[in-house]
């Protein structure tokens, strides 16, 4: 099983929980599946099992190695959502933090330094373990 993070900023304050909440009903309940679906994966504790994050974890993103995505596609308004996470970082085959909601149109990041950022909060995390908190289940 694969245990989830969500990213902190420096006051405690979980972002990802923030970002969930201004998602519509259809993707909250399209993200939450997509994430039952990634824990419970146990293909990573296999003597010698698998080594990549589970089927709906996309990546590693061109020129951003150290991150990935989980899709959350169209609902009523057609906007292609984006969750971007990292393994790890501190154990790459047991953990995935959960660093930044984005949206993807037309093959572009919304915001456009979406990848940045998410770069950014890797970073942090590397930095100060506190950065991150246990997920927290999406409503």
């Amino acid at each position: 099983m694969w245990a989830l993070w969500d990213y902190t900023d420096s006051h405690a304050r979980n972002l990802i929980a923030e970002w969930t909440l201004g998602l519509t009903t259809v993707h909250r309940a399209r993200l939450r599946a997509l994430l039952a679906t990634v824990e419970m994966d146990r293909e990573n504790e296999r003597p010698g099992g698998g080594i990549f994050p589970p089927g709906a974890v996309h990546g590693p993103l061109r020129g951003y190695g150290k991150l990935w995505k989980i899709k959350i596609q169209g609902g009523p308004s057609g906007a292609n959502e984006r969750l971007i996470l990292c393994r790890g970082p501190f154990d790459g085959r047991a953990e995935l933090t959960l660093l930044y909601g984005a949206r993807e149109e037309n093959r572009k990041w919304v915001p456009l330094d979406a990848l940045d950022r998410a770069m950014e909060r890797y970073n942090a995390v590397v930095s100060d373990a506190r950065r991150r908190g246990p997920h927290e289940p999406i409503s």
